[in-house]
């Protein structure tokens, strides 16, 4: 996950750099640079939803640690 936010991130600057330099009289400059918001809004997706199965994992695992009490080693 630390990966992709990464990636996002970077792809997060670079999306922001070229909405600075698009020729918004180019329709096909647009059409591009809509597609790279997509890519970048469906990877945002991918990460959220992996973020919350992590999340309700560890919400099992603490319950259950709870449950039955924490480990001793």
């Amino acid at each position: 996950m630390n990966q992709q936010n990464a990636e996002s991130k970077a792809e997060a600057r670079r999306i922001e750099q070229d909405r600075q330099n698009l020729d918004n009289t180019n329709p096909q400059a647009v059409d591009s640079f809509n597609a790279e918001v997509d890519k970048h809004n469906a990877l945002l997706a991918q990460i959220k939803q992996e973020t919350e199965t992590f999340n309700d994992a560890v919400d099992k695992f603490n319950a259950e640690l709870k449950r039955v009490g924490t480990l001793i080693k």
